[in-house]
């Protein structure tokens, strides 16, 4: 089977798959990382979500973002909403203060994973400009 070479990979996950996605980039050679209303930590979350019960005994996949992010050697771009009500804003806050540079933040409003319908615009131009800086042809 020939191998490619002049491909280019962009590991993009929103939601609960942005936990899939950082688990997948981490120690591979892609060009880029988009994370989109992503979560910091599914035991962060759950803990969030039930505070009473002891939700990382509970959980059976813990998808922890927050382990995988050191491992990410590209260009990582998080998006999140600021009126995101499922996984809070300070989650993707959190997301890109422990991203390795370079890393760029892409505020948005909107519904959780709502903001390409909610400000078009602004996410597919914050995108372009990401991938425009971050990525070149091999």
């Amino acid at each position: 089977m020939p191998c490619l070479t002049t491909g280019l990979i962009i590991v993009w996950g929103q939601s609960l798959g942005g936990g899939v996605a950082a688990d997948v980039a981490q120690d591979k050679k892609v060009a880029a990382v988009i994370l989109d209303s992503t979560f910091y930590s599914m035991d962060e979350m759950a803990a969030e979500a039930c505070p009473l019960l002891p939700a990382g005994i509970l959980l059976r996949y813990h998808l922890r973002t927050d382990r995988k992010l050191g491992n990410i050697h590209a260009p990582v771009l998080v998006i999140h909403s600021i009126n995101d009500g499922i996984i809070p804003y300070t989650h993707g806050e959190k997301v890109f203060k422990a991203a390795s540079e370079p890393k760029e933040f892409l505020k948005v409003t909107g519904s959780h994973i709502g903001a390409y319908f909610d400000c078009e615009q602004i996410y597919l131009e914050g995108i372009r400009r990401f991938l425009g800086r971050n990525v070149r042809a091999q």
